[in-house]
């Protein structure tokens, strides 16, 4: 969970994220396997310099509106939740609009974001990355796939093919906007 992620195939919306602590505050990007909520990390998308866009389209200002936050509840290999950092293979992720008081959508039915890890070297292409599957399910179909892929590790390396392919992707305007080669974030004043 350290680095910084790029959030493939997000076209104008995400472009990259981190696990890191933010100035946020409140419990927000802080692990905690044991929070008495049961959410083991919780990230405000429109928070403190830990999540980014690739243009300030419809997904920008959506999060802003809702103030959107997602909360995980992370899971070891047996599917209970985890006892330690090193334990979590997966997460379920339960979007969370504190504008519109608090609401969590814990209804799965409904809304099912999932993050899977994949085993190390397992993906064919960033062998050398942190890859975590995303599969969703909007009323129990999938509603969408993109692998989260870490591009910079916890030391600040870059990981290559990752770092370039993401950097191409950001670069391109067929695929990010209307602001190619730019990303967007906010900050905690």
């Amino acid at each position: 969970m350290q680095g910084v992620f790029w959030l493939t195939e997000q076209g104008d919306s995400s472009a990259l994220m981190s696990f890191a602590t933010s100035n946020d505050g409140d419990g927000l990007s802080t692990l905690d396997l044991n929070a008495a909520d049961g959410y083991h990390f919780n990230i405000r998308v429109g928070g403190d310099r830990v999540w980014s866009f690739h243009d300030k389209a419809t997904s920008w200002g959506l999060v802003e509106v809702l103030d959107l936050v997602y909360k995980f509840r992370m899971e070891g290999a047996d599917g209970a939740p985890a006892a330690s950092a090193e334990e979590i293979v997966a997460a379920q992720i339960i979007p969370s609009g504190e504008n519109l008081g608090g609401f969590d959508l814990t209804a799965t039915g409904v809304l099912n974001f999932r993050a899977e890890l994949l085993p190390s070297g397992n993906s064919s292409r960033y062998q050398t990355s942190v890859v975590w599957a995303r599969p969703s399910e909007i009323f129990g179909v999938e509603g969408g796939y993109y692998d989260l892929v870490q591009v910079i590790d916890g030391e600040g390396n870059r990981l290559e093919p990752a770092f370039s392919d993401w950097l191409g992707y950001c670069n391109d305007e067929q695929q990010t906007g209307s602001t190619p080669g730019r990303i967007w974030y906010r900050e905690a004043m």
